[in-house]
């Protein structure tokens, strides 16, 4: 019999000798109650919650649930300053935000563990020498209680009064319906970060200016990578259709093939909202219901040498009041 717990003459005992595990509780060395137990709950400090039954067989207790599942759940489980990915599951889940480095590197790159967190980079200057803030995005953002919300400023004056004050490390949109307003700002360490697979919201965390020109290095390679591989599905994406109108139009199918084209001048209306999706496209394509008139499109070439000149230099633009749309890849 083991004892689990006691405070002066009372004990409580454990013990698995019989059939099924019982609890006693006694007074000195006189039973008081004893009971047979089903289940055994463990609560760890973290958070992380298990329970157990008792298997008579094996004369053993097994773990039948348990919460989280997803081991990022758990609070703080890359610590301070580190970001927790669930799915990065090439690597190690932890990373340390831009401008940060593994507090106990042995831990972190031997043993796996990142509870320890993540620490500034040595030597680096924060406080009014050219830093600015790299963007993280799709994150559960971090505890907010070391956050100071303000409402009613834009994300541009949130990042002025951040960089106002030396001891803001990283800010946020406070409200992300409608667009997104309002401003949170954090006063201490970020903790409890996590990366999100299909939503979450940007965090702009405080760098030095070397760590500036690195981020803005890497963001301009990644969107030269994106335009390419936009432009890339574009062209492929236009041989296709062009293949199939010029098949139907060799077939004499000339109806389908105007249908076609009219079904993609509707795909490229100026209005997303008046665009088709591809449902609807699919549907359009394999039935002969009558197709609504397409409206100006997204890009409009006019000459009409009355109108009012855009403010962009060279090139065609859209014609628009409010802004100038200069021509690229799709």
């Amino acid at each position: 019999m083991m004892t689990l717990a006691g405070t002066g003459s009372y004990t409580l005992r454990f013990s698995s000798t019989s059939e099924k595990p019982q609890l006693f509780l006694y007074y000195q060395n006189s039973p008081l109650w004893s009971g047979w137990i089903v289940e055994w709950i463990v609560v760890q400090q973290s958070g992380f919650f298990q329970v157990f039954t008792w298997d008579n067989q094996k004369s053993e207790w097994k773990r039948y649930w348990s919460e989280p599942t997803n081991q990022c759940d758990n609070y703080g489980t890359c610590g301070s300053n580190g970001n927790c990915d669930s799915l990065n599951f090439e690597d190690f889940r932890c990373t340390c935000l831009p401008g940060f480095e593994p507090k106990f590197p042995h831990d972190w790159y031997e043993n796996r563990d990142g509870s320890g967190g993540c620490v500034r980079k040595p030597g680096v200057s924060l406080c009014g020498n050219g830093e600015g803030f790299a963007k993280v995005e799709g994150l559960k953002i971090p505890d907010t209680s070391v956050a100071i919300p303000t409402r009613g400023l834009s994300l541009e004056e949130c990042e002025k009064e951040c960089l106002r004050n030396c001891s803001c490390p990283a800010y946020s949109v406070l409200e992300v319906r409608n667009g997104g307003s309002g401003c949170l700002a954090w006063h201490g360490n970020l903790i409890d970060i996590q990366k999100l697979s299909d939503q979450g919201q940007d965090l702009f965390v405080r760098v030095d200016v070397v760590e500036l020109a690195n981020y803005n290095k890497k963001s301009k390679k990644l969107g030269k990578k994106r335009m390419v591989a936009m432009l890339i599905a574009t062209v492929l994406a236009s041989v296709i259709l062009f293949s199939g109108v010029y098949y139907l139009w060799k077939r004499k199918s000339k109806a389908l093939v105007l249908r076609c084209i009219q079904i993609g001048l509707l795909c490229v209306q100026e209005n997303a909202i008046n665009r088709p999706s591809m449902l609807e496209v699919v549907f359009m394509l394999g039935n002969e219901t009558t197709l609504p008139p397409p409206k100006k499109p997204a890009f409009l070439f006019n000459e009409n040498q009355d109108l009012p000149e855009s403010s962009t230099s060279g090139g065609g633009s859209s014609i628009n009041e409010v802004t100038a749309t200069i021509i690229s890849a799709r």
